[in-house]
């Protein structure tokens, strides 16, 4: 037994030092096979051979010097992870990257290595066979799984952490705009006050009585912006939170074609409410729900023209409420249909029509339709042709019917 185990040590020692006596002529096999295989790595034809070497020469002497080191008559796979033949690996790959290599790249040429060596060790009758050649096996192919671990891995980490930097730069974005709406709200109630003040006593001079109105008009406008901004801050940080109830949801429809008709008798719009029967309730949030058919009816009296129709019908469609806004005004575009819902989307932009607002309406619009487990979607046959916006929310268990059809 002992004879053997000399032996076998002997032939890990002659695999060495054949290695090392033949470092040039392996390195020199291993640069023509990287060159030669293009799909591979294509960038080691832009590299001379001082460029292209790299970490090679100490990934080779780790190999050797780990054969005249490690027992082989133990398991070659234990015995190779003791060897440093994986951390120059490892140096070596990192560089690769660093030179814009791919992860595939990188593995691909380590691998032209052991094929190098395994040419070698053959052509001077010293296949890579016995306990001496599976440990030459094992050490090269460690080297080759170490690295291709490691960069994996720092790879992971490495976008990992450019997530948390965006998650981190989108939650300071999200802050400041909470910030900077709360500070704009003060002033601003201010100013809609004394506005609000001053149209109340009777004025005798119509200049200023027409300047209080344009005040307070756009003072209303502002503060309905700034709302809308604190609201999409408070749903990008997950801080919005939903009243919810078993509630009848027409109450919400109605309260907003209210608020909207004044506007649309003004523009010379119908507003029409269909409702079939049996619309039943749901669980939701009252306000918001009111906010959601609120901002559908702003877009869409202003895309309705003079002597236009809007018509809003609620029905029960299997498990689900399906409100309907339905107006015949300027349309949707194709193109701007998958993005409607969008944030700070604006109209069709690229030919000079631009909403007033921001564009935050239909995105919080959507948001809050999803937040009551809902769906929300929009349709169009094209410019000049109308749109309908669908919202559809989850009925309440048990639901009765609305109390008013």
């Amino acid at each position: 037994m002992g004879t053997m185990a000399n032996g076998t040590r002997e032939d890990a020692r002659q695999i060495a030092e054949m290695l090392r006596s033949h470092r040039d002529e392996l390195i020199d096999r291993w640069i023509e096979l990287a060159q030669e295989d293009v799909r591979g790595v294509p960038r080691a034809r832009d590299l001379d051979r001082e460029g292209l070497v790299d970490f090679v020469p100490a990934l080779l002497e780790n190999v050797a010097t780990a054969l005249e080191r490690i027992d082989p008559e133990i398991d070659s796979t234990v015995a190779a992870r003791d060897d440093g033949a994986a951390a120059a690996a490892v140096r070596h790959a990192e560089h690769r990257l660093r030179q814009g290599y791919t992860i595939t790249e990188v593995l691909c040429e380590l691998g032209h290595f052991r094929v190098a060596m395994l040419e070698l060790c053959g052509k001077n009758g010293k296949p890579l066979v016995g306990p001496a050649g599976r440990l030459a096996h094992a050490l090269i192919d460690h080297a080759i799984a170490r690295s291709a671990d490691t960069i994996e891995q720092r790879e992971h980490d490495r976008m990992a952490g450019q997530a948390r930097r965006a998650e981190d730069l989108a939650r300071a974005k999200d802050d400041f705009i909470s910030l900077v709406s709360h500070e704009l709200r003060s002033p601003l109630n201010a100013i809609l006050g004394w506005a609000q003040l001053g149209r109340a006593r009777p004025q005798q001079d119509t200049t200023i009585d027409r300047a209080l109105e344009t005040i307070e008009r756009n003072a209303v406008l502002q503060a309905r912006l700034i709302d809308d901004l604190i609201d999409f801050a408070r749903l990008r940080s997950r801080k919005l939170r939903l009243e919810l109830h078993t509630i009848d949801a027409l109450e919400a429809v109605r309260s907003a074609i209210d608020a909207l008709r004044p506007s649309a008798i003004e523009r010379h719009v119908e507003l029409v409410l269909n409702v079939a029967p049996g619309v039943p309730r749901v669980i939701g949030d009252i306000d918001r729900l009111h906010q959601i058919f609120a901002n559908l009816l702003t877009n869409a009296v202003k895309s309705t023209p003079e002597n236009g129709r809007i018509e809003v019908e609620a029905k029960r469609v299997d498990g689900m409420l399906k409100i309907s806004v339905e107006d015949d005004g300027q349309g949707i575009p194709e193109a701007l249909l998958p993005e409607i819902f969008e944030p700070f989307r604006q109209g069709d932009v690229a030919a000079g029509k631009r909403n007033d607002g921001l564009g935050l309406g239909l995105a919080l619009v959507r948001q809050l339709v999803e937040l009551h487990g809902g769906r929300v979607s929009a349709e169009s046959r094209g410019v000049g042709k109308g749109a309908t916006f669908v919202v559809e929310l989850p009925v309440a268990p048990g639901a009765t019917v609305s109390a008013r059809a």
